[in-house]
């Protein structure tokens, strides 16, 4: 199952650019997968399902990184500070689909820092929001 499968839509685009020497790391895969799933859906509806979702991965010291960034239309410094806070969103929500359970944003918080790793969030130039994920190797 690929994430483009999961996220359809002509107008929109997933790009990675994955570092294929990383090592091993420790974690629940399919939570993983439904964690990292969360965040691209979520990424998908705030850019108005448009655009292109850039996803990399990488190493920085002893943690394997990986970085979701796309533009959005809007996002205050607000939004930014608020981003794993649990509120109604002002984007429909997709329903669940019966193959795979959709994760609130800040249950992939929890997740993360279960696994030891750090998240966080930030807003760049012209509306670029990053989530960046570090995770112990």
């Amino acid at each position: 199952k690929t994430i483009r499968a999961a996220l359809p839509k002509e107008a929109f685009c997933v790009r990675s650019d994955l570092d294929a020497s990383l090592s091993k790391i420790r974690l629940d895969s399919g939570v993983f997968e439904k964690v990292l799933i969360s965040l691209m859906e979520n990424a998908f509806l705030r850019m108005n399902q448009r655009g292109e979702l850039q996803v990399a991965t990488g190493q920085n010291g002893g943690y394997a990184t990986v970085t979701l960034a796309y533009r959005v239309p809007f996002i205050s410094d607000d939004d930014i500070d608020h981003f794993f806070y649990p509120f109604v969103t002002d984007y429909p929500l997709p329903e669940a689909k019966a193959d795979r359970e959709i994760m609130d944003v800040p249950i992939c918080r929890i997740i993360i820092h279960k696994h030891g790793g750090i998240i966080n969030v930030a807003k760049e130039d012209k509306n670029l929001v990053k989530v960046s994920i570090s995770l112990p190797l």
